[in-house]
């Protein structure tokens, strides 16, 4: 063989080399590749379930918080309410415990409706800026706050039944 010969023999064979190095390399390559993948998906998995518990936490703290205001506004007592009505005033711990309600209450379950409540929350507004009831409105805005306390109580167990599933749930994903 000649020096050429030889040349070209060692060149091809550390070319076989070479291609032998970089499929090694490879397939080193598509493992850690793999391992990468799998871990991103655990990741994602870790992330998916935080964001379930972050948000059955968030539903679990306003159903508690509306069964808390929602007990609050069954025992009011409506008739301390007609003079200060009549005088163009509202008790304002009262109307704020009306007011954060009114957000909460989810009217396509409730038997509440939106328009009663909005008619609880106009005369909160009127009563506001000072302006006085009539005997015959305050009292309709008295029967009309019963009738709405009625309905509140009536959802109270399925409030309390959320909670209750809500904890149910939980338990199940830990």
């Amino acid at each position: 063989m000649t020096d050429a010969e030889w040349v070209l023999a060692i060149g091809s064979i550390a070319l076989v080399g070479a291609t032998l190095g970089l499929v090694y390399a490879t397939l080193r390559l598509s493992s850690f590749t793999k391992a990468l993948s799998s871990a991103t998906q655990e990741v994602a998995r870790i992330d998916e379930r935080r964001t379930r518990m972050e948000q059955r936490r968030a539903r679990l703290e306003m159903a508690r918080r509306r069964i808390a205001l929602g007990e609050e506004l069954i025992r009011m007592h409506r008739t301390d309410w007609l003079v200060p009505l009549q005088g163009g005033s509202f008790p304002e711990a009262e109307a704020r415990v009306i007011r954060e309600l009114a957000i909460l209450v989810e009217y396509e379950k409730s038997q509440v409706s939106k328009s009663e409540m909005d008619g609880i929350l106009h005369v909160l507004d009127i009563s506001n800026l000072g302006t006085a009831l009539d005997a015959l409105p305050a009292q309709n805005f008295l029967d009309s706050f019963r009738r709405v306390q009625e309905k509140i109580a009536g959802d109270m167990q399925r409030w309390r039944q959320e909670v209750v599933d809500l904890f149910v749930e939980e338990r199940r994903e830990k």
